[in-house]
């Protein structure tokens, strides 16, 4: 991959690009989900996100075997915008998820430690390993260096 291809796909994490999804409930939806991920997963946090985009990374061959779905050799791993809603008060208004655990309902995408319920249409990219790698230092690094979202 040339530097241009490389940084094309970084663009790509946070631009408009990618496949539409059929995945995602209405605004009016929450509250259900919502409920339905605090019954299946009483242990997580609930967070809710829109203006998302589901990025599709290659498993490397080591990993196959611990990814969800390991068949298809993605890790899947979502970034989003907007947070309407979050359980564990992130105090940012945007988030990077770790890698899917589970997906169930179309709209309900688990990591290890959260919930997070998609609202609205949202886009799904593929992305090569070493640009998640590059853009998740340098989000720690923007973490980091932000300031916390004001309360409303």
């Amino acid at each position: 991959m040339n530097l241009f291809e490389f940084f094309e796909q970084l663009m790509g994490i946070v631009d408009d690009s990618g496949d539409p999804t059929d995945y995602g409930c209405s605004r009016e939806e929450i509250s259900a989900f919502k409920r339905i991920a605090r019954d299946r997963h009483p242990e997580k946090p609930v967070c809710v996100v829109a203006d998302w985009k589901w990025l599709d990374v290659p498993a490397p061959e080591d990993n196959m075997n611990d990814s969800p779905r390991s068949t298809e050799e993605y890790l899947q791993f979502v970034v989003a915008r907007t947070i309407l809603e979050d359980e564990a008060d992130r105090r940012f208004n945007s988030v990077f998820t770790s890698r899917l655990v589970d997906f169930s309902d179309g709209c309900i995408f688990c990591t290890r430690n959260t919930a997070y319920i998609l609202v609205g249409p949202g886009k799904r990219r593929t992305v090569v390993p070493e640009v998640l790698a590059y853009a998740s230092v340098h989000r720690a690094a923007l973490v980091l260096s932000r300031q916390p979202r004001q309360k409303d």
